[in-house]
């Protein structure tokens, strides 16, 4: 019943700094913004950052003089101005003195025709994703967005703002547009497909179809890491495995020194039962860097669920030096200590996991399977619950809340819980029996003579410790004849 991570997340590095703005040009290429998860992080693949006198010489217009003669103004008399202005935005953005950047875009956009100040409007965009303030970046990208609506990088900008905002309808219609403008841009696609995965609904993985047929429409595809990263993990997600490992031999083909992806396939190897051929890729990635996080992670989550700790925890130990803030590692050494009897020294770390990844459902439920082993029922119930409200379709976290509820003695919440979760999924095994050997208990013996003959066993090889289950299902039956 315990949770362990094989892997650690891996989210983009960082972002480029804003372009500097071209001489010719009355406004300059936007800043690229943040990639969309739960919070702003960076972007590893765009461009790095261009000099000033790079920029001005590599530097698409935003618009064309048609806009100065709308806004009756020549070129000259606001070039030279704001160029002198974005030159003076970027020294400042790349020195990090946000306050100050602060102050001056806001001196521009009051001095300027906010025709002239796109620039502006993307840096301060970007420095508001940055710190969070995702409204002002939306309004920021909009303002832009409006005076060059034919900008595939402000759209593009915008849709991932919107991302991270959750509103992910509104960034596949930006991501759209961007496309639309510029169909070579693989960064539209990929975060398009990632706002499709959140949008369309689950159920028959209508999102993960949708998302996979976006990542293929991009014509370079299976020339991109990024795009079939994602797609693999699209695959890994539908059970489709060996399609995943497929994917990730290719990118292993463009990028062979790729450790993250080496230690990806021998995790799925590992899952398809493929052992040999897993810990082949374990090896080779170990062998590349002894510290690879993912790979010692991996590694010594198969040596924890053969019950060796002490080997396991020696890796953890290795990985602790390279990322101490790892939510997944830290749950993984809660485990260890639970597997060695240490129960506070578990509660620690697996708190100390809460701390670092408080939306992890699985660290909730080890903390409540925790402080129930100590019989500390109402902190399980509060910790299980807390699982629930993230996960409300999980299966087993709905059983588990059942069992400390009889622990409770709320008999009747617990009733209503085990329905709950055969409603969810009626052949779950372990749900069937722990709601029988339940309603045995509380004398209800037709009941649980019911729920035990629909109680399949065809798949009982493929379930965690079947001869703890096959032990505890035949003594229910014999209990059950007795009572007849």
């Amino acid at each position: 019943m315990t949770s362990t991570d094989d892997s650690v997340p891996v989210d983009e590095a960082t972002e480029p700094l804003p372009e500097a703005p071209a001489e010719e040009t009355p406004a300059t290429a936007a800043p690229a913004s943040p990639p969309a998860e739960e919070t702003p992080v960076k972007d590893a693949n765009d461009e790095p950052p261009a000099t000033p006198a790079a920029a001005a010489q590599s530097s698409p217009p935003t618009f064309g003089e048609e806009a100065f003669r709308s806004s009756k103004l020549r070129p000259s008399m606001g070039t030279m101005a704001i160029t002198s202005k974005n030159h003076t935005l970027y020294n400042m953005f790349v020195q990090h003195k946000i306050d100050e950047c602060i102050i001056f875009i806001e001196a521009i956009l009051e001095e300027e025709n906010e025709i002239l100040c796109e620039y502006a409007l993307t840096c301060r965009a970007q420095i508001a994703q940055e710190h969070g303030d995702l409204e002002t970046a939306v309004n920021c990208l909009t303002r832009a967005l409006k005076n060059n609506p034919t900008s595939a990088q402000i759209l593009y900008q915008l849709g991932r703002a919107h991302y991270l905002l959750g509103a992910h309808n509104k960034a596949m219609d930006c991501f759209e547009e961007a496309i639309g403008l510029n169909p070579n841009d693989w960064k539209s696609f990929l975060w398009n497909a990632k706002s499709i995965y959140h949008a369309f609904p689950e159920s028959g993985n209508e999102n993960i179809n949708k998302a996979q047929e976006k990542l293929v429409k991009y014509d370079r595809a299976n020339k991109n890491v990024d795009i079939m990263v994602l797609l693999a993990k699209l695959f890994a997600e539908k059970g489709e495995l060996i399609s995943a490992i497929e994917v990730y031999n290719r990118v292993l083909k463009i990028e062979p020194e790729n450790l993250d992806v080496t230690a990806e396939i021998s995790l799925l190897y590992l899952k398809s039962n493929s052992e040999k051929k897993g810990f082949a890729y374990l090896g080779k990635a170990l062998s590349t860097d002894t510290t690879h996080v993912p790979s010692l992670l991996a590694a010594a989550t198969v040596l924890q669920a053969n019950n060796d700790f002490d080997v396991a925890l020696a890796k953890y130990r290795v990985a602790i030096d390279k990322c101490d803030y790892s939510g997944p590692l830290w749950n993984n050494i809660g485990m260890c200590m639970h597997g060695k009897g240490k129960l506070v020294a578990s509660i620690s770390c697996l708190k100390k996991a809460n701390y670092l990844c408080p939306l992890d459902g699985k660290v909730l439920f080890n903390l409540a399977l925790l402080h129930r082993t100590m019989s500390q029922y109402a902190s399980a119930y509060h910790f299980i619950s807390s699982a629930i409200n993230l996960q409300n379709k999980n299966v087993i976290f709905i059983m588990t809340v059942a069992i400390i509820l009889t622990d409770l003695e709320d008999f009747v919440s617990a009733r209503k819980a085990y329905k709950k979760a055969l409603s969810i999924d009626p052949a779950n095994i372990l749900v069937r029996l722990n709601f029988s050997i339940f309603e045995y208990r509380r004398g209800n013996v037709e009941d649980a003579r019911i729920l035990v003959d629909k109680l399949n066993t065809d798949n009982l090889e493929k379930t965690f410790e079947v001869e703890s289950i096959n032990k505890e299902l035949k003594l229910l039956r014999d209990c059950l004849k007795l009572q007849s």
